[in-house]
């Protein structure tokens, strides 16, 4: 199948949000609230911000080294969600040209004067965002539908790491994705799963979900959705793709594959919205 352009947008954002969630592990004794002032956030001692045309791959994540934080060729909705340590969805009221688009991809080098932990990089880059792109933030924290995950009638059906063993690499090794099913996502532990589930698009997971499963522990954990009306897609007698008629939903698919449950319900969950956002400004 060939991938769409909202599934490769969906995927650099997934990106992002998994390196947020690793970094949202390191502490900060204050954060400021997303609408703080700029002039309320540390600032890196020099910070470069320029436009970013890509002629080949590139290097997604962000790089932290410990006085210096890289970044190549993101959208501003990619670095908003990196800097507040958003999940994909949400953040709403970004303008059109803000979303994933190669037109608007920026590099951020910003080089502190001592060593800095990762998460006060991120608040250095909220000043960025707020200085160089006038970004402008309001927070709510409203009850909105959302889905729970829990645990399925029948327990869960999931596989325990092996002591010692490797998640990614044991994650690698699941079967990948047939003409009659595909792999949608990979999974070492529940927050990571949520943080999964939060990042794809809407389509597949229409609302918000949060971890009400209770589950500590480390697993091997693989979804897999079914396909059906299967279609080949023949280029001079050689098969470039398939028409897909018809593909399970995530909701249909968690009880079977891990023997978790996506109930709908409602809940407050954390949103911010874009009051103002511009293309950034030249460096000085």
């Amino acid at each position: 199948m060939t991938p769409s352009r909202s599934f490769i947008a969906a995927a650099a954002l997934l990106a992002v949000a998994l390196a947020v969630a690793a970094l949202a592990q390191s502490p900060v004794s204050t954060i400021p609230a997303a609408n703080a002032p700029a002039s309320a956030l540390p600032a890196f001692a020099v910070v470069s911000v320029r436009p970013f045309r890509p002629t080949g791959p590139w290097h997604r994540p962000a790089q932290f080294d410990p006085q210096r934080l890289y970044i190549e060729g993101m959208a501003p909705v990619e670095l908003i969600n990196l800097a507040y340590s958003l999940n994909g969805n949400q953040l709403a009221g970004l303008p059109a040209w803000a979303e994933f688009s190669k037109d608007h991809l920026y590099s951020i080098t910003g080089v502190t004067g001592q060593p800095t932990s990762q998460a006060q990089m991120l608040l250095m880059l909220r000043r960025v965002l707020a200085e160089r792109f006038q970004l402008v933030l309001s927070e709510s924290n409203k009850v909105q539908p959302v889905f729970f995950l829990e645990v399925a009638p029948g327990g869960p059906k999931l596989t325990p790491l092996k002591p010692g063993e490797d998640c990614q690499t044991a994650l690698r090794a699941l079967p990948r994705s047939t003409l009659y099913e595909t792999l949608v996502f990979r999974a070492c532990n529940i927050p990571d799963l949520v943080t999964r589930l939060n990042t794809f698009a809407k389509w597949l997971v229409p609302l918000p979900v949060i971890d009400k499963t209770g589950l500590t522990g480390n697993y091997v954990m693989g979804v897999r959705l079914k396909l059906s009306d299967v279609t080949p897609i023949m280029v001079n007698g050689k098969q470039r793709g398939e028409k897909i008629g018809h593909q399970e939903s995530v909701v249909d698919a968690l009880p079977r594959e891990l023997g978790l449950a996506l109930v709908k319900t409602r809940a407050p969950y954390r949103m911010l919205n874009v009051v103002h956002l511009a293309p950034p400004s030249p460096n000085n």
